[in-house]
Protein backbone atom coordinates (compact mmCIF):
# COMPACT_ATOMS: atom_id res chain seq x y z
CA UNK A 1 0.00 0.00 0.00
CA UNK A 2 1.40 3.42 -0.97
CA UNK A 3 1.92 6.14 1.64
CA UNK A 4 -0.89 8.29 0.21
CA UNK A 5 -3.31 5.37 0.44
CA UNK A 6 -2.28 4.73 4.03
CA UNK A 7 -2.94 8.37 4.93
CA UNK A 8 -6.39 8.28 3.31
CA UNK A 9 -7.21 5.04 5.12
CA UNK A 10 -6.00 6.47 8.43
CA UNK A 11 -8.22 9.53 8.05
CA UNK A 12 -11.12 7.23 7.24
CA UNK A 13 -10.51 5.28 10.45
CA UNK A 14 -10.37 8.53 12.47
CA UNK A 15 -13.65 9.60 10.92
CA UNK A 16 -15.23 6.36 12.07
CA UNK A 17 -14.11 6.98 15.61
CA UNK A 18 -15.23 10.62 15.61
CA UNK A 19 -18.93 10.14 14.87
CA UNK A 20 -21.48 7.33 14.55
CA UNK A 21 -21.56 5.89 11.05
CA UNK A 22 -24.66 5.52 8.93
CA UNK A 23 -25.21 2.49 6.76
CA UNK A 24 -23.96 4.40 3.71
CA UNK A 25 -20.82 5.57 5.50
CA UNK A 26 -20.18 2.02 6.67
CA UNK A 27 -20.31 0.77 3.09
CA UNK A 28 -17.84 3.45 2.04
CA UNK A 29 -15.28 2.88 4.79
CA UNK A 30 -15.62 -0.88 5.31
CA UNK A 31 -13.33 -2.07 2.49
CA UNK A 32 -10.46 -0.08 4.00
CA UNK A 33 -11.07 -1.56 7.44
CA UNK A 34 -10.97 -5.07 6.00
CA UNK A 35 -7.81 -4.32 4.02
CA UNK A 36 -6.10 -2.92 7.09
CA UNK A 37 -6.98 -5.85 9.33
CA UNK A 38 -5.98 -8.48 6.77
CA UNK A 39 -2.69 -6.77 6.00
CA UNK A 40 -1.92 -6.56 9.72
CA UNK A 41 -2.55 -10.29 10.04
CA UNK A 42 -0.20 -11.12 7.17
CA UNK A 43 2.55 -9.04 8.78
CA UNK A 44 1.90 -10.40 12.29
CA UNK A 45 1.06 -6.85 13.40
CA UNK A 46 -1.06 -7.24 16.54
CA UNK A 47 -1.20 -3.48 17.07
CA UNK A 48 -2.62 -2.95 13.60
CA UNK A 49 -5.23 -5.61 14.19
CA UNK A 50 -6.26 -4.02 17.49
CA UNK A 51 -6.58 -0.65 15.77
CA UNK A 52 -8.85 -2.14 13.12
CA UNK A 53 -10.87 -3.89 15.81
CA UNK A 54 -11.37 -0.60 17.67
CA UNK A 55 -12.79 0.96 14.51
CA UNK A 56 -15.20 -1.94 14.03
CA UNK A 57 -16.31 -1.82 17.66
CA UNK A 58 -17.23 1.83 17.21
CA UNK A 59 -19.51 0.87 14.35
CA UNK A 60 -21.59 -1.47 16.49
CA UNK A 61 -23.34 1.37 18.30
CA UNK A 62 -24.23 3.27 15.15
CA UNK A 63 -27.01 3.28 12.60
CA UNK A 64 -26.19 0.14 10.67
CA UNK A 65 -28.42 -2.16 8.71
CA UNK A 66 -28.99 -5.62 10.16
CA UNK A 67 -26.54 -7.15 7.68
CA UNK A 68 -23.88 -4.55 8.48
CA UNK A 69 -24.29 -5.11 12.21
CA UNK A 70 -23.89 -8.84 11.67
CA UNK A 71 -20.71 -8.29 9.68
CA UNK A 72 -19.31 -5.95 12.34
CA UNK A 73 -20.03 -8.40 15.17
CA UNK A 74 -18.47 -11.24 13.23
CA UNK A 75 -15.39 -9.19 12.39
CA UNK A 76 -14.63 -8.18 15.97
CA UNK A 77 -14.95 -11.85 16.94
CA UNK A 78 -12.74 -12.86 14.02
CA UNK A 79 -10.07 -10.32 14.96
CA UNK A 80 -10.17 -11.55 18.56
CA UNK A 81 -9.69 -15.09 17.26
CA UNK A 82 -6.67 -13.94 15.27
CA UNK A 83 -5.29 -11.92 18.18
CA UNK A 84 -5.48 -14.94 20.48
CA UNK A 85 -2.64 -16.51 18.50
CA UNK A 86 -0.60 -13.28 18.59
CA UNK A 87 -1.00 -12.77 22.35
CA UNK A 88 1.65 -14.13 24.70
CA UNK A 89 0.58 -17.50 26.06
CA UNK A 90 1.32 -16.29 29.60
CA UNK A 91 -1.31 -13.52 29.31
CA UNK A 92 -4.17 -15.77 30.39
CA UNK A 93 -6.57 -12.98 31.38
CA UNK A 94 -6.14 -11.13 28.10
CA UNK A 95 -6.58 -14.29 26.04
CA UNK A 96 -9.66 -15.27 28.02
CA UNK A 97 -11.16 -11.81 27.47
CA UNK A 98 -10.59 -12.09 23.73
CA UNK A 99 -12.49 -15.37 23.57
CA UNK A 100 -15.28 -14.22 25.89
CA UNK A 101 -15.99 -11.15 23.79
CA UNK A 102 -15.88 -13.22 20.61
CA UNK A 103 -18.46 -15.66 21.96
CA UNK A 104 -20.70 -12.85 23.18
CA UNK A 105 -20.76 -11.22 19.75
CA UNK A 106 -21.14 -14.46 17.83
CA UNK A 107 -23.90 -15.57 20.18
CA UNK A 108 -25.80 -12.35 19.48
CA UNK A 109 -25.26 -12.85 15.78
CA UNK A 110 -26.62 -16.40 15.58
CA UNK A 111 -29.48 -15.44 17.89
CA UNK A 112 -30.53 -12.91 15.25
CA UNK A 113 -29.80 -15.25 12.34
CA UNK A 114 -29.33 -18.93 13.05
CA UNK A 115 -28.60 -19.53 9.35
CA UNK A 116 -25.23 -17.74 9.50
CA UNK A 117 -22.78 -20.56 8.81
CA UNK A 118 -19.75 -18.28 9.11
CA UNK A 119 -20.62 -17.33 12.69
CA UNK A 120 -21.39 -20.91 13.71
CA UNK A 121 -18.05 -22.10 12.32
CA UNK A 122 -16.10 -19.37 14.10
CA UNK A 123 -18.02 -20.07 17.31
CA UNK A 124 -16.87 -23.69 17.19
CA UNK A 125 -13.26 -22.62 16.76
CA UNK A 126 -13.46 -20.17 19.66
CA UNK A 127 -14.81 -22.93 21.89
CA UNK A 128 -11.85 -25.02 20.78
CA UNK A 129 -9.47 -22.31 21.93
CA UNK A 130 -11.26 -22.15 25.26
CA UNK A 131 -10.64 -25.87 25.65
CA UNK A 132 -6.93 -25.23 25.16
CA UNK A 133 -7.12 -22.75 28.04
CA UNK A 134 -9.12 -24.95 30.40
CA UNK A 135 -8.93 -28.72 29.97
CA UNK A 136 -11.27 -29.14 32.94
CA UNK A 137 -14.11 -27.82 30.77
CA UNK A 138 -13.14 -29.87 27.72
CA UNK A 139 -16.18 -32.17 27.78
CA UNK A 140 -18.70 -29.34 28.12
CA UNK A 141 -16.99 -27.00 25.65
CA UNK A 142 -16.34 -29.84 23.24
CA UNK A 143 -20.07 -30.54 23.08
CA UNK A 144 -20.78 -26.88 22.32
CA UNK A 145 -18.04 -26.76 19.70
CA UNK A 146 -19.31 -29.91 18.02
CA UNK A 147 -22.85 -28.56 17.91
CA UNK A 148 -21.74 -25.25 16.36
CA UNK A 149 -19.48 -26.97 13.85
CA UNK A 150 -22.22 -29.39 12.81
CA UNK A 151 -24.66 -26.53 12.31
CA UNK A 152 -22.16 -24.67 10.12
CA UNK A 153 -21.56 -27.78 8.01
CA UNK A 154 -25.30 -28.38 7.71
CA UNK A 155 -25.83 -24.84 6.43
CA UNK A 156 -22.85 -24.51 4.07
CA UNK A 157 -20.96 -27.80 3.70
CA UNK A 158 -18.69 -26.45 0.96
CA UNK A 159 -17.91 -23.07 2.51
CA UNK A 160 -14.09 -22.86 2.60
CA UNK A 161 -13.96 -21.22 6.03
CA UNK A 162 -16.35 -23.81 7.48
CA UNK A 163 -14.02 -26.53 6.16
CA UNK A 164 -10.87 -24.69 7.27
CA UNK A 165 -12.05 -24.08 10.82
CA UNK A 166 -13.34 -27.64 11.14
CA UNK A 167 -9.95 -28.89 9.92
CA UNK A 168 -8.10 -26.75 12.44
CA UNK A 169 -10.39 -28.07 15.15
CA UNK A 170 -9.77 -31.67 14.15
CA UNK A 171 -6.02 -31.07 14.13
CA UNK A 172 -6.21 -29.99 17.77
CA UNK A 173 -8.63 -32.71 18.88
CA UNK A 174 -7.42 -36.16 19.99
CA UNK A 175 -8.19 -39.00 17.61
CA UNK A 176 -10.26 -40.70 20.32
CA UNK A 177 -12.62 -37.71 20.31
CA UNK A 178 -13.06 -37.46 16.55
CA UNK A 179 -9.93 -35.52 15.65
CA UNK A 180 -6.47 -36.42 14.45
CA UNK A 181 -4.21 -35.72 11.50
CA UNK A 182 -6.12 -37.79 8.93
CA UNK A 183 -9.47 -36.10 9.53
CA UNK A 184 -7.81 -32.69 9.69
CA UNK A 185 -5.95 -33.26 6.44
CA UNK A 186 -9.09 -34.31 4.58
CA UNK A 187 -10.96 -31.18 5.66
CA UNK A 188 -8.03 -28.86 4.96
CA UNK A 189 -7.59 -30.26 1.46
CA UNK A 190 -11.28 -29.71 0.83
CA UNK A 191 -10.85 -26.14 2.09
CA UNK A 192 -7.99 -25.57 -0.37
CA UNK A 193 -10.20 -26.78 -3.22
CA UNK A 194 -13.12 -24.63 -2.06
CA UNK A 195 -10.95 -21.52 -1.84
CA UNK A 196 -9.88 -22.05 -5.46
CA UNK A 197 -13.48 -21.63 -6.59
CA UNK A 198 -14.35 -18.73 -4.25
CA UNK A 199 -14.04 -15.35 -6.02
CA UNK A 200 -11.22 -13.33 -4.35
CA UNK A 201 -13.39 -10.21 -4.39
CA UNK A 202 -16.52 -11.75 -2.86
CA UNK A 203 -18.22 -9.81 -0.03
CA UNK A 204 -16.72 -10.14 3.44
CA UNK A 205 -15.97 -12.54 5.03
CA UNK A 206 -13.48 -13.82 2.49
CA UNK A 207 -10.45 -14.50 4.69
CA UNK A 208 -8.62 -17.82 4.94
CA UNK A 209 -7.11 -18.31 1.49
CA UNK A 210 -3.57 -18.38 2.96
CA UNK A 211 -4.44 -20.33 6.11
CA UNK A 212 -5.03 -23.89 4.93
CA UNK A 213 -1.48 -24.48 3.65
CA UNK A 214 0.27 -23.73 6.97
CA UNK A 215 -2.16 -26.05 8.75
CA UNK A 216 -1.48 -28.79 6.21
CA UNK A 217 2.19 -28.18 6.90
CA UNK A 218 1.55 -28.72 10.59
CA UNK A 219 -0.15 -32.02 9.78
CA UNK A 220 2.99 -33.04 7.88
CA UNK A 221 5.24 -31.97 10.77
CA UNK A 222 3.29 -34.15 13.18
CA UNK A 223 3.86 -37.07 10.84
CA UNK A 224 7.58 -36.33 10.65
CA UNK A 225 7.34 -35.29 6.99
CA UNK A 226 9.50 -32.16 6.92
CA UNK A 227 9.79 -31.99 3.12
CA UNK A 228 6.02 -32.11 2.70
CA UNK A 229 5.61 -29.44 5.37
CA UNK A 230 8.09 -27.19 3.57
CA UNK A 231 6.17 -27.57 0.31
CA UNK A 232 2.95 -26.52 2.00
CA UNK A 233 4.61 -23.54 3.66
CA UNK A 234 6.07 -22.41 0.35
CA UNK A 235 2.64 -22.67 -1.24
CA UNK A 236 1.37 -20.23 1.38
CA UNK A 237 4.22 -17.85 0.51
CA UNK A 238 3.34 -18.15 -3.17
CA UNK A 239 -0.03 -16.62 -2.27
CA UNK A 240 1.35 -14.08 0.22
CA UNK A 241 5.16 -13.67 0.21
CA UNK A 242 5.14 -11.55 3.37
CA UNK A 243 3.16 -14.02 5.49
CA UNK A 244 5.08 -13.53 8.74
CA UNK A 245 3.91 -16.65 10.58
CA UNK A 246 5.18 -18.90 7.80
CA UNK A 247 8.32 -16.96 6.90
CA UNK A 248 9.55 -16.19 10.41
CA UNK A 249 8.13 -19.00 12.55
CA UNK A 250 7.10 -22.15 10.70
CA UNK A 251 9.85 -22.40 8.09
CA UNK A 252 12.69 -21.68 10.56
CA UNK A 253 11.22 -24.29 12.93
CA UNK A 254 11.82 -26.96 10.27
CA UNK A 255 15.55 -26.28 10.44
CA UNK A 256 15.81 -26.77 14.20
Amino acid sequence: MRRTERVVLAFGMVALLAAPATGAEFAEVWPGVVERSERAYVLGDASGMRSARTAVRELLGSGLTDDQRSIARYTVAYLNWRLFFLTDSSADDEREALLDEALELLGADVADNDANAESHALTASVYGLQISQSRLRAAFLGTLAGRASARAAELEPNNPRVLLLDGIGKLNTPRAFGGGEDRAEALLLRAVAAFRTEPPGRPWPRWGRIDAYPRLGQVAVRRGEADAARRYYLQALDIEPEFAWVRHVLLPALEQ
